[in-house]
């Protein structure tokens, strides 16, 4: 008797469990088809200057192509300022990403005491490259990313409100955004870990921008994020969250979104997304996902 009662409790859960969760995909379903894909004008000139801010530890082998791709792109170059930020690199970081006379290095161990080679920067390196960024936008992107062409030109439109055409007519209302978040892809998979990770991104990327559209759940991918610099200031940066390791993204999209609702944004644009690789083995994914579970547990406290 007891054990078919437990029988029907756990077929009970199971079905209660199931139901909410097609319920939940169903809801992200029908936020991501209600959030409409902008489309570059052709007529668009951009006007805001944009300061590039890439925090960087060890990415020796990675930042060059980055570089390469951000100034490539077809953002006008006096409208551009790219700033990196080396985290006490151990290998040639820094000499890599003055390859080119358009990027200024920022070195942390010239700013920060000794001792904080041994802990996690990355949120000091964002707001010490804030704090010297010259541009009204500011865009953060990581070492090991590549930006396809038109990027920056897709983010700058649609901060000049109104300057990129929709793919229908339920465009959200003219309200200029004061933070946007754009897609973060895989590529260039070589296993069949790397293939998982692509899929799984591809969902979390498609949450991310539903959550925003139906404005009931707001998060971002630090490696292509976008806010007015002024706001920065304005929510106190990362105070409050510098012991946490990761969280630079989530902490700063949680704090802008009380600070002023309504105003965050996902850019659902192919020209929008940058992309990057997945971990190549499960020792780096477990440390990966064990850094994201630490921030995100943070956010619930």
């Amino acid at each position: 008797m007891f054990a078919s009662f437990g029988s029907m409790i756990l077929a009970s859960a199971a079905i209660f469990l199931s139901f909410a969760y097609a319920t939940t995909m169903l809801a992200y379903l029908t936020g991501w088809r209600a959030l409409p894909e902008w489309r570059l004008s052709k007529q668009f000139v951009p006007r805001k200057r944009i300061s590039v801010i890439i925090p960087a530890r060890n990415e020796a082998q990675h930042i060059g192509e980055c570089i390469r791709s951000i100034i490539g792109g077809s953002y006008p170059p006096d409208l551009l300022e790219i700033i990196v930020v080396d985290d006490f690199s151990e290998d040639e970081t820094a000499a890599a990403a003055r390859g080119s006379d358009r990027v200024q290095v920022l070195r942390l161990d010239g700013i920060l005491p000794e001792e904080a080679r041994h802990t996690a920067n990355k949120k000091q390196a964002i707001s010490i490259g804030i704090a010297r960024a010259q541009g009204d936008v500011i865009v953060t992107t990581d070492a090991d990313c590549v930006a396809p062409p038109d990027w920056l030109l897709a983010i700058a439109s649609r901060f000049e409100n109104g300057s990129m055409e929709v793919e229908t007519d339920s465009m959200p209302a003219a309200t200029i955004p004061i933070l946007v978040a754009a897609p973060v892809v895989f590529h260039r998979e070589r296993n069949l870990l790397q293939r998982f990770q692509s899929l799984d991104f591809l969902g979390m990327m498609g949450i991310t921008g539903a959550g925003i559209q139906l404005g009931f759940q707001r998060m971002a991918n630090g490696a292509n994020l976008a806010f007015d610099k002024s706001l920065f200031d304005a929510v106190d940066g990362y105070r409050g969250n510098m012991q946490f390791a990761s969280g630079d993204d989530m902490f700063l999209v949680q704090k802008i979104a009380r600070y002023q609702p309504g105003s965050i944004f996902f850019l659902k644009n192919r020209a929008a997304a940058v992309r990057t690789e997945a971990q190549p083995d499960w020792r780096t994914f477990w440390q990966q996902r064990l850094r994201w579970g630490a921030k995100n547990a943070a956010l619930t406290e």
